[in-house]
């Protein structure tokens, strides 16, 4: 809900349009790094092919949340069997709860830790997940917003 509050507040909208280009990135640094290194130069070209796409291009240019869901599950994946996975994790939900699927994938991805990652990123999801049952009735809100316990 506050992506882009801090920078508006402080420096406007031509502040929050700079998270755009730092989370693409994020997004590029990140999805090199998951390539091994064993492969010669096939990390250029994914950092490349990230940098050139043009919906990755599109999205940076304003304060859309995809970028970073996006750039917080490819920094997940890069920290795979690492305790920063679950701060991710839990990082994409706040923006975009719709990626729960995702985030259960990844979790099923990390072995002995696929427990403590789950509840980590949920205990650090929870505020976002109270404020939806508070204001819509459904936790998940806008997954099942026409179930009868939302009330919006």
């Amino acid at each position: 809900h506050l992506l882009y509050a801090w920078s508006m507040a402080l420096g406007g909208e031509w502040a929050a349009n700079l998270w755009g280009p730092a989370f693409l990135w994020v997004l590029t640094v990140a999805i090199s790094s998951v390539i091994p290194p064993e492969q010669p130069g096939t990390r250029e070209v994914a950092r490349i092919l990230t940098l050139s796409s043009p919906i990755l291009f599109v999205q940076s240019s304003g304060g859309l949340c995809d970028l970073p869901v996006a750039a917080y599950s490819a920094l997940a994946l890069a920290e795979a069997g690492s305790l920063w996975a679950g701060l991710w994790l839990a990082a994409m939900l706040s923006i975009r709860i719709t990626a729960a699927p995702a985030v259960v994938d990844l979790v099923l991805l990390y072995g002995r830790r696929r427990g403590f990652l789950l509840l980590l990123s949920g205990v650090l999801v929870l505020p976002w997940l109270l404020f939806n049952l508070v204001h819509t009735g459904n936790p998940v809100y806008p997954l099942g917003s026409r179930w009868p316990i939302s009330q919006v």
